[in-house]
């Protein structure tokens, strides 16, 4: 999969998008669509997208053991 400008990426009902940090050679990604706040970062598109697949995991872990429905993407 090749990482383009405004390519979007899905994942248990999720989107992200990204910015490119050319100085730090990173991929720096948001969860959009949501009231909170989701980021993740890697340097390699493989890692960008585990890391994006990561950390949706672990913000619906996290609210499944504070007891809170997770955001909603809009």
């Amino acid at each position: 999969m090749g990482l383009r400008g405004n390519t979007l990426l899905n994942y248990r009902g999720h989107t992200a998008s990204f910015d490119i940090d050319e100085s730090a050679d990173l991929l720096k990604g948001r969860v959009v669509n949501i009231n909170d706040s989701i980021t993740f970062e890697g340097e390699s598109a493989k890692e960008f997208k585990q890391a994006f697949y990561a950390a949706v995991d672990s913000y619906l872990e996290f609210c499944e053991m504070e007891g809170r429905e997770p955001s909603k993407p809009d």
